[in-house]
């Protein structure tokens, strides 16, 4: 139950607007376009996967999930939500 996005979803978005000073307008916005990026980019990774390999394509998402955990500690403005979200974008699409 933890890992599901449900129980997670107030959490983060109490956190953006406390620590990231986004309105809800703004984190919804943000949220929508990282969706559409996603969207592109799974098929993209996806030929990527195929050409380097399932293994060294997971680890770097993984690296990058890892990443945008380290960077969602350090939030203090907007575009680094943006920048942290972006990151999760790449990682999950790995």
């Amino acid at each position: 139950i933890l890992g599901e996005p449900l129980f997670w979803g107030p959490i983060v978005i109490h956190y953006l607007e406390t620590t990231a000073h986004m309105t809800l307008s703004d984190i919804y916005r943000m949220e929508s376009v990282a969706l559409l990026v996603l969207f592109f980019l799974d098929v993209i990774f996806g030929s990527l996967a195929d050409q380097i390999g399932y293994r060294k394509t997971i680890l770097w998402g993984r690296a990058l999930l890892i990443a945008q955990m380290i960077g969602n500690c350090f939030l203090a403005a907007p575009w680094m939500a943006w920048t942290t979200n972006f990151i999760w974008v790449a990682g999950f699409a790995l």
